[in-house]
């Protein structure tokens, strides 16, 4: 499907990968394909598989290695801030287990893989994989992300199994850091579903099916600068049958909740969000003629996307070429004008990619707008003090040394190899020398951080001996 023009043109090319619920891609600015992934494997723009691309360590259950992995948003990609033609994949081990006799699914480990496009003669290469962020147990897919106030950094966030908390982390230019986890107001099911922050980044939504009578819809405000999450309120409903989608229109307002026979909508500008939905969309009946077969199949509404155009495209769950289209999502009530099976692909189709809003940029007057950003959202370098870390490395301690005039009140953090935060420590303002005990530490690599309402003004790395 290509936005890039004055409308948007289908067309189909045959390749070798095969696709069920999990699917990413990632093109340059000019529109042109780079690779793609249905989480088993990495495919480049040739449509073969990238160098080092397979082996995702993803299940190896009969039939998912064939056909991709079956979640929603189970990988997403990330461009590599100040790293031009690299990007991040971030995936997980699909894993099932039984809890009172029902079967679950989570996520567990997290990893991710880098991708340099300025190898292979542009083809590119995957230069590391199976990297673990977090050996955590987490909800199974739901992997999304939102630009960082600074314009450049990403968040990256994906809940907690059955819990009120929510894991981050930061893609900056020294690679992903894990900020830890945030307790919310409100119980994050585990279950099917799709996750996804506000075209502005400043609201969360998250979708959990959790024995499909017992669903909830989790609504959540975000600050950019800090990463921290503001409850909203949940919406608690009932339907027996699988269905996944979330989507926010592309003025932020608009939340939009395919269920498997209507489609509602809830305004986050509301003061009670979930009180406020409204059914703009009723399933119609309407069953396609699959070629080939002697039988029709309902186009329900399953996974939905806001693409380019700024409609938000939504497919069915079980393979019908048929798209359904909400073509005036900023409108309330009916007015966003919900078009079933208006557009029809040329073969059978049951996935959307996982798109983060990749044209956010920095939030103008935010206290972490520290970087300046051209026009062309390209980071340019800002004065800041000069930092030293002493001795490094380093045994027993280190010293965090700053020349004039000193830092402002902020914070200091410690990252194990892995991203793991292991210390945090408070700044005082005017700090010119301060020392820091890590005596406790095992030896090895770390990262030293030093943080202003969650953005990293400098990141260094430290060798710790024992």
């Amino acid at each position: 499907m290509d936005f890039c023009g004055d409308s948007l043109i289908i067309y189909e090319i045959d390749r070798p990968m095969d696709f069920d619920f999990t699917n990413a891609s990632i093109s340059d600015e000019a529109g042109n394909l780079l690779f793609y992934t249905n989480g088993i494997y990495i495919a480049n723009a040739q449509h073969q598989p990238m160098l080092n691309g397979a082996g995702l360590l993803t299940p190896g259950t009969t039939g998912f290695n064939e056909d991709g992995i079956p979640i929603p948003q189970g990988v997403l990609i990330l461009p590599w801030p100040e790293n031009p033609g690299k990007y991040f994949v971030f995936y997980g081990r699909l894993t099932t287990f039984f809890i009172n006799g029902d079967g679950m699914v989570s996520l567990s480990p997290l990893y991710y893989a880098m991708v340099d496009m300025n190898l292979q003669d542009g083809l590119g290469a995957v230069v590391e994989k199976n990297v673990i962020m977090t050996s955590d147990t987490l909800n199974p897919g739901k992997i999304t992300a939102t630009r960082h106030a600074n314009g450049r950094d990403w968040w990256i966030a994906v809940a907690e199994f059955d819990s009120y908390r929510l894991l981050r982390f930061l893609l900056t230019p020294e690679g992903v850091i894990n900020y830890g986890y945030v307790l919310i107001d409100h119980w994050l099911r585990s279950g099917w579903g799709q996750a996804i922050f506000s075209p502005d980044g400043i609201y969360y939504a998250q979708l959990a099916l959790r024995n499909w009578s017992d669903n909830y819809i989790t609504f959540l405000g975000f600050d950019r600068c800090t990463g921290e999450f503001t409850s909203l309120g949940q919406y608690h409903y009932t339907d027996n049958e699988g269905h996944a989608g979330l989507a926010i229109s592309p003025n932020s307002r608009f939340v939009y909740h395919p269920s498997t026979y209507e489609i509602r909508q809830f305004d986050l500008w509301a003061d009670d969000i979930p009180a406020s939905m409204d059914t703009v969309a009723v399933y119609d009946g309407y069953r396609e003629v699959i070629p080939g077969l002697s039988f029709t199949l309902p186009t329900v509404f399953y996974l939905s996307q806001l693409a380019p155009d700024g409609k938000i495209y939504i497919v069915s769950s079980n393979g019908v070429r048929s798209m359904h289209v909400i073509e005036q999502p900023d409108l309330p009530g009916e007015a966003c004008d919900v078009r079933q099976h208006s557009v029809l692909l040329p073969k059978l189709n049951k996935t959307l990619p996982n798109f983060p809003n990749y044209r956010l940029g920095a939030l103008e007057g935010s206290p972490c707008d520290t970087l300046m950003v051209s026009s062309s959202s390209a980071p340019m370098a800002v004065s800041e003090p000069q930092l030293y870390l002493l001795p490094n490395p380093a045994q027993g301690f280190f010293v965090l040394a700053a020349d004039d005039p000193g830092l402002p009140a902020g914070s200091l953090c410690v990252y194990n190899g892995t991203g793991r935060l292991v210390q945090r420590h408070n700044l005082p303002p005017g700090l010119r020398e301060h020392r820091f005990d890590i005596s406790a530490l095992p030896a090895g690599m770390y990262y030293v951080s030093v943080e202003y309402g969650g953005w990293a003004m400098k990141t260094m790395k430290l060798a710790v001996l024992k």
